[in-house]
């Protein structure tokens, strides 16, 4: 549950700091410092992310027992659709990166591609991801609020249970 968490708090910081950034007009030195603590925080980010995927989509030892009723499907369709979309944002934020990051001045990497049509390519497909995974979200949250006041206490679950 620790990774959900983390995860849960990168992803919704990252999402909501880098929209209020492209609508809010802010100082341009507060705006870089944002948008470079993001890139450093995301780009850390990126290895938890795969080692929860890992963990979230590898067999578990008693054997993986698929959901049988509808909703369970769609809710498994939904939880890997919010990894997928995650993985298109992460990646695409690393590929339409124009300028070197500096990750907490513990490394610099990029930028990855030269071409600025690319660049163009892969903001677009970022900002949509973007978009796409904030409405997942905020399915994924109308979902546990419904299964809360349904009598079903995910949330009592995924803070005490291992």
């Amino acid at each position: 549950m620790v990774l959900h968490w983390l995860s849960a708090a990168v992803i919704l910081w990252a999402l909501v700091t880098g929209s209020l950034l492209s609508v809010v007009d802010v100082d341009d030195a507060f705006k870089s410092s944002v948008a470079s603590f993001n890139v450093s925080l995301t780009s850390l980010f990126i290895p938890l992310f795969i080692l929860r995927a890992w963990l979230a989509f590898s067999p578990s030892p008693g054997g993986r027992t698929f959901a049988a009723s509808p909703s369970q499907r769609l809710a498994r369709i939904a939880h890997c659709a919010i990894y997928v979309l995650t993985a298109v944002v992460l990646l695409t934020g690393v590929l339409m990166m124009k300028e070197p990051a500096d990750v907490f001045g513990l490394v610099r990497f990029g930028p990855v591609l030269t071409q600025p049509e690319l660049h163009e390519w892969f903001t677009r497909l970022h900002i949509g991801s973007c978009i796409a995974l904030a409405a997942l979200l905020a399915l994924h949250t109308a979902a546990v609020i419904k299964h809360q006041m349904s009598g079903n206490p995910v949330l009592k679950r995924m803070w005490f249970e291992q």
